[in-house]
């Protein structure tokens, strides 16, 4: 494992929701559900390159998990699940530890307003000698004096 990775513990009910916020902020290319009908969860984690040495014990009874390998946006990520409605989800280091992921660990991710347009708006930049060059084009009739019916 190469940066830190967020898995939480999802009820089927919730996957409904969650999967779509995970994609509309950009997380979908690194998450990945884990389903305990496919084989053990601590097992398909481990495969998948996460430390479960120290893992809770609520992640080997889950029925379903959700990990996203997201490292430097796992405080967002978190952040996310956490107002989707989790409340069992950690951050697993590198080093292996497992963090519970809550309010207090999570203060530093700003929380993401509803509604708001994903671009920033940025600051018109003039570029010198680029508006010198533009040419207004007129219609010939216009320049000839002659109007139209």
């Amino acid at each position: 494992m190469t940066g830190d990775v967020l898995v939480a513990v999802v009820d089927r009910e919730q996957l409904g929701a969650i999967l779509p916020a995970v994609h509309q902020h950009a997380l979908g290319h690194v998450a990945r559900v884990i389903d305990a009908g496919r084989g053990d969860i601590i097992g398909q984690l481990r495969r998948a390159g996460v430390p479960v040495e120290q893992a809770p014990a609520a992640i080997a009874g889950a029925p379903l998990a959700i990990m996203i390998a997201a490292a430097a946006r796992c405080p967002a990520a978190a952040r996310l699940l956490l107002d989707s409605g989790l409340d069992r989800l950690w951050i697993v280091r590198t080093t292996g530890a497992w963090v519970t992921a809550d309010d207090t660990v999570l203060r530093i991710a700003p929380r993401r307003e509803t509604g708001v347009d994903r671009q920033t708006q940025r600051p018109h930049i003039p570029v010198p000698g680029i508006h010198d060059r533009a040419v207004t084009v007129a219609s010939p009739a216009a320049d000839a004096g002659e109007t139209r019916p």
